[in-house]
């Protein structure tokens, strides 16, 4: 092999590797660049967990802890499962439901708890007899007191004020407190409405909002394909049911195109247009002709294009008419005369 071939090889495999050297490089910037959009999607995800958590602690009655100790409470007091379910789902029925399985099984597989039922008993009886109690009464004070301290904990961190100051031992006040608490309907009293009300909310709306978009927003890209897919085979499985609805969707709210339709064109409402017909009498304000409702292409709403100034309703033909004059009454009277002429 000449000198030249040779030295032409070893040219090309030194860009051959130089090329591969720079692949290399991006490649490990790119591997660098995915980790640290991975670390920043990660933070992201867990700070709005914390705030997810936050409102739900704050908007609900009980919440995850509240169940735990709540199921605690009454499972140490040798209550059977379904009668402290029964009991939690009287306070709130859907954190009940989410939670108490999980809380049940975890409290009922410790083996300190397991230790406790068995050996709290003797000290309840002992209690309820310092305090005149049958036993059954002292377990009910204990959890509502339980109850009570936890909804004292949750009003302090949104920033309200105690419901009431509750000394230790007075059961009435305790016992008047968790009927109160039960049937109470006043929105500024009732947890479910603490989220719109906190000050936490109050001066990081704009925040929270902003992260719950970024949620939804990097939920959705890390869950695109599977989306759209269950979107569509769910279309397939409902096809005949989803057309159904859209007709009777249709039919229900048929208006409700023409109400945004008038208003974004026109600047006038269904109102307005029922009421220019009722005082035309369904019938075109040149022509005379009675309108086809049943058509809205042929009804037409006539306005002045400088103004935008609505005259009247017209059927189509009067509209393009008037439309081909250029809005021009010379050139319609002209043409008036023309026509009177030829006769």
């Amino acid at each position: 092999m000449s000198n030249d071939k040779l030295d032409k090889l070893i040219k090309q495999n030194e860009e051959i590797l130089a090329e591969l050297r720079n692949l290399q490089e991006e490649n490990r910037r790119l591997k660098a660049e995915i980790k640290e959009k991975d670390d920043q999607i990660k933070q992201l995800l867990e700070l709005i967990e914390k705030m997810q958590e936050r409102q739900e602690r704050l908007e609900s009655r009980l919440n995850k802890q509240d169940i735990e100790d709540l199921t605690a409470t009454l499972y140490l007091q040798n209550r059977p499962k379904e009668e402290i379910k029964e009991k939690l789902s009287d306070i709130d029925k859907r954190a009940t439901d989410k939670y108490f399985e999980s809380a049940y099984q975890k409290i009922s597989n410790n083996p300190d708890y397991q230790k406790g039922r068995v050996t709290r008993l003797q000290f309840m009886k002992e209690e309820a007899q310092k305090n005149n109690m049958t036993l059954n009464e002292f377990k009910e004070m204990q959890f509502i007191g339980t109850l009570f301290r936890l909804n004292h904990k949750k009003r302090v961190e949104a920033g309200l004020e105690p419901d009431v100051e509750i000394e230790q031992g007075d059961y009435d006040a305790l016992e008047d407190w968790y009927e109160s608490y039960l049937n109470e309907d006043n929105e500024d009293d009732n947890p479910a409405w603490w989220l719109k009300m906190n000050k936490y909310y109050q001066t990081h709306r704009n925040d929270i909002l902003t992260q719950q978009r970024i949620q939804k927003k990097i939920y959705y890209q890390l869950h695109r394909n599977d989306i759209l897919a269950k979107k569509k085979i769910y279309y397939q499985l409902h096809r005949e049911k989803i057309a159904k609805r859209n007709r009777e969707y249709y039919i229900n709210h048929k208006d409700k195109p023409k109400k945004y339709a008038y208003k974004r064109l026109y600047n006038i409402d269904l109102k307005d247009f029922n009421s220019m017909l009722l005082q035309q009498n369904n019938r075109c304000a040149i022509c005379n002709e009675s309108l086809d409702l049943t058509n809205p292409k042929k009804v037409c709403i006539d306005h002045d294009h400088s103004t935008g100034k609505v005259r009247g309703i017209l059927c189509r033909n009067c509209n393009l008419a008037i439309g081909f004059f250029r809005d021009n009454p010379e050139y319609t009277n002209n043409a008036t005369l023309y026509l009177k002429r030829s006769d």
